[in-house]
């Protein structure tokens, strides 16, 4: 699919899921370990690698991911990036007063950054978290 079409997609609209443990960041090993849920090899395999998922993190990964892989699209405070090893899931990742997260979301251009920040955004009201 051409950049260009998939820009003009709307993502479909996505519920978020905590992997657990939720509401405090995983430490960085961790981290790495879910990022790559993917991989038969992680520990979080069986939680698979499905849109929508979140979990927290630090923003020392967050600068990680922001210099080492070059961003699909940025936005302040967000940025999605990947390699498009697992079809069109990509992560992106949010600062939101101080804290960073880590989402799932199915790539489709830049309204899929957008849905994911709101999507997080509200998300976070409702938990309270």
């Amino acid at each position: 699919m051409s950049d260009q079409n998939a820009r003009s997609q709307t993502p479909e609209p996505f519920e978020l899921e905590w992997l657990r443990p939720a509401g405090r960041p995983v430490p960085r090993d961790t981290a790495f370990e879910r990022i790559n849920r993917y991989s038969a090899q992680s520990p979080f395999a069986a939680q698979g690698y499905e849109a929508g998922q979140v979990f927290e993190t630090t923003e020392d990964l967050y600068t990680h991911f922001l210099e080492a892989v070059p961003p699909l699209m940025m936005t302040s405070g967000s940025f999605a990036c990947g390699e498009m090893t697992t079809d069109r899931l990509v992560d992106s990742y949010h600062l939101i007063n101080g804290r960073a997260f880590c989402v799932t979301i199915e790539w489709a251009g830049r309204k899929s950054l957008a849905q994911a920040w709101s999507a997080l955004i509200t998300f976070l009201e409702e938990t309270r978290s």
